[in-house]
């Protein structure tokens, strides 16, 4: 569901609708009287030492968001499921990306560890590979090229995050199986920020940013500089068996050694010209280094991972005559070097590097003939590459080729009682031969060289406030060049693998009630159902070598709940001298493996649990001090595709207390000053009791675990951290 607005603080400007790419783009940037190019390389010069958070519009209700969509067009009107996540005071100082991300219904993050630690997420059951993770409309993982570790983009870089399940606009030129998740950086009112965080496995946390906005050359322009270093020992305490269930007298709590990380992140993105044409330049780089600890059962000491990664794109929006356009090309690189001197966790080979790249181009643009019928065309060109170990050597050095058109047709206007969206994408696949001749799609000659992705739904409004749904996507995602030919010591790559393909619809509706006399409430329900043929996993051979597999076919169903809403006590929310909130995202999944392997067949999915619950309250006592509640609940779920190791169920606390107030006299100038206390995991869960024998069921004996989402990667128990903000506003002109 969409998420309610924040209440009001009096220090904060309002964030305008719109930001990113994607569907769609930003409002243009506001000229601030008395502020040119001065102030926007004032703004460089001081960036690397502010950071901070955008907020939502306190004026909007709760079906108010803040959402990426072409101009005059409103998402919510389309025939497509989508949340967005405002990054605001609703969020401790505490959270990172994937928390961020978990308050969606439907979505399912699995975290290996603590704070800093890989974390991903999964869409309806989807894979962690069939989710699309985009920066700005950029994919980070084009067509499923890897899973994204969230825990490496910096939640304080955005102002938003957008998850579209199921089917995506065609403006992103993907047809993903598991739906994308967009991080928007947005627009920010002019100031700057510094953030400090320090707390529990000796972690810290410090970020910067500043935002500008003026002229530049006779056009409006803006600059938007964010930086950031993190750093945590990540030593908690988990339990371990040592893989030994029948023997209890090696049970022991451990400190989870050799997991400390440190990463560096900055991103620049400056912005130039008007509405009916504005030119971009945005450049993400990550610098990351740290400790690959292995199982809690068998332990890495020495193992080290460093990882380097950068984004660039070149954009360029505008509108006028009926038309609106976006067109843009970026660079990614990433490149990552394991050292395992010991051979702690491969098959004797000490190592490996792998680097990737994806150089791509995409347009596209609507026509508005007339209100009710708009056409809109998307083309993308992209260009993947990937290279196993140090060496030019051509078995070494991989490439692949992606050419995608996607066509839609929308009808019905925004005021109409209804609308309906038709459309297809159609995407060829092609890599060379040895010989550098053109060859068949992927590596080989029984791959499909085409995939066709159609695309239809509709949007029914009865009532004003009443918004009813349905949509339904071909989809499909093919192997990456890692699955093809990696080598990484535990794992090799299959080039016999086929593409994987998809069916997914959902129907439902949102019913979001006017604010009155205080009061703002929401409700959304969603059915949904998907299928997988083909779908890619690892499985373990006889050397414990993990290899990608096609296995048969997966079915997933499920209904999506979500319900928010906000009360003001002696006023309305926002100018109330005490609000409180309410929002709860609920999911119940059924998902069976299709396949006709015996140990797999009509199996629950893994890390698909049948049931998740997040509840989040909130209070907020005048403009200085807001309490805040998260309560997290996940059914029992297998966590391998044979069902043999069962997670039970868990649930978690997590809280923060916040206060902020003007700085005394400084007041004038708009300096503000924001101290919080928060905690995770407060019930220090990091055990499970689970059946001794899972494949006895005479033997009723039990035994105890350490809670996971991957096998024997344990999640990290109670932690608490503290944090300090500044920010300052320009004076008004």
């Amino acid at each position: 569901m969409d998420h309610p607005a924040a209440p009001a603080a009096p220090r904060r400007a309002p964030l305008p609708s719109g930001g990113g790419a994607g569907p769609a783009r930003a409002a243009p940037p506001r000229k601030v009287g008395g502020r040119g190019v001065g102030g926007l390389w004032a703004g460089l010069a001081s960036s690397l030492w502010f950071g901070g958070r955008a907020v939502a519009d306190p004026s909007a209700s709760p079906g108010d968001t803040i959402e990426v969509r072409d101009q005059g067009a409103d998402p919510r009107d389309k025939a497509a499921t989508v949340s967005v996540v405002p990054v605001d005071e609703r969020l401790g100082v505490g959270a990172d990306l994937g928390q961020a991300v978990a308050r969606v219904p439907g979505v399912r993050v699995s975290q290996l560890g603590a704070l800093g630690d890989l974390s991903a997420v999964s869409v309806r059951g989807s894979s962690l590979r069939q989710v699309v993770i985009a920066l700005d409309g950029v994919p980070l993982n084009p067509d499923g090229a890897a899973v994204v570790n969230l825990s490496e983009l910096p939640l304080q870089a955005f102002s938003a995050v957008e998850v579209w399940r199921g089917a995506a606009p065609a403006a992103f030129g993907v047809a993903p199986i598991g739906g994308v998740v967009n991080l928007v950086t947005g627009d920010r009112p002019d100031g700057d920020q510094v953030g400090l965080m320090g707390g529990s496995l000796r972690t810290g946390r410090l970020s910067a940013s500043s935002a500008r906005s003026g002229a530049l050359a006779g056009q409006p322009a803006d600059l938007l500089v964010f930086a950031q270093g993190f750093g945590t020992a990540g030593d908690f305490w988990a339990f371990s068996d040592h893989n030994t269930p029948y023997n209890l007298l090696d049970d022991a709590v451990l400190r989870r050694a050799n997991n400390d990380k440190r990463q560096g992140s900055a991103s620049v993105r400056g912005r130039w010209g008007r509405a009916r044409a504005r030119l971009g330049l945005q450049d993400h780089l990550l610098l990351r280094e740290e400790g690959v600890p292995g199982a809690i059962s068998t332990p890495s000491s020495a193992a080290r991972l460093d990882t380097a990664r950068n984004l660039t794109v070149l954009s360029a929006e505008g509108a006028g005559g009926g038309k609106i356009w976006t067109a843009r090309a970026w660079r990614l690189d990433r490149r990552e070097r394991l050292a395992d001197p010991q051979n702690e966790l491969g098959v004797g080979v000490g190592g490996a590097e792998v680097s990737t790249s994806s150089l791509g181009a995409l347009a596209h643009g609507t026509l508005h003939l007339r209100p009710r019928l708009r056409p809109a065309l998307t083309l993308s060109l992209r260009q993947d590459g990937a290279q196993f170990g140090e060496t030019d050597a051509a078995l070494e050095a991989r490439r692949r080729f992606a050419l995608s058109g996607a066509a839609e047709l929308e009808l019905g206007a925004p005021a109409d009682p209804w609308a309906a969206r038709v459309g297809a994408q159609v995407d060829r696949l092609w890599s060379p031969r040895p010989d550098n001749s053109a060859g068949a799609a992927l590596d080989g000659e029984a791959d499909p060289q085409v995939a066709v992705s159609p695309r239809v739904g509709l949007v029914l409004r009865p009532w004003a406030p009443l918004r009813l749904a349905a949509n339904a996507q071909r989809a499909f995602r093919a192997p990456d060049l890692t699955e093809l030919y990696g080598d990484r010591g535990a794992a090799v790559g299959n080039p016999g693998l086929r593409p994987e393909q998809g069916l997914h619809w959902d129907v439902g509706g949102r019913l979001a009630l006017p604010p009155r006399s205080g009061v703002q409430a929401e409700l959304e329900v969603l059915h949904f159902w998907s299928a997988v043929k083909d779908q890619i996993i690892y499985i373990q051979n006889s050397q414990n070598t993990a290899v990608p597999v096609n296995f048969g076919e997966t079915w997933t169903q499920g209904l999506e709940l979500g319900a928010g809403g906000a009360w003001g006590i002696g006023g309305p929310v926002g100018a109330a001298p005490l609000t409180l909130e309410l929002r709860t995202a609920a999911t119940w999944t059924t998902s069976r493996n299709l396949s006709p392997q015996p140990e797999l067949a009509n199996k629950q999915l893994p890390r698909v649990p049948a049931s998740q619950l997040y509840q989040e309250s909130g209070l907020q006592l005048g403009a200085r001090w807001r309490l805040g509640h998260s309560y997290t609940r996940v059914a029992g779920n297998h966590w391998d595709a044979t069902n043999f190791y069962l997670s039970p169920p868990r649930s978690l606390h997590g809280a923060f207390l916040r206060w902020s107030a003007p700085l005394g006299v400084a007041e004038a100038r708009g300096h503000r000053l924001a101290l919080e206390a928060s905690g995770q995991n407060l019930g220090d869960q990091i055990v499970q009791v689970v059946p001794r024998n899972r494949l006895d069921p005479e033997d009723d004996a039990l035994r105890v675990e350490p809670v996971v989402d991957f096998g024997g990667f344990p999640i990290a128990g109670r932690a608490v951290f503290v944090g300090l903000r500044w920010e300052r506003a320009p004076p008004a002109p």
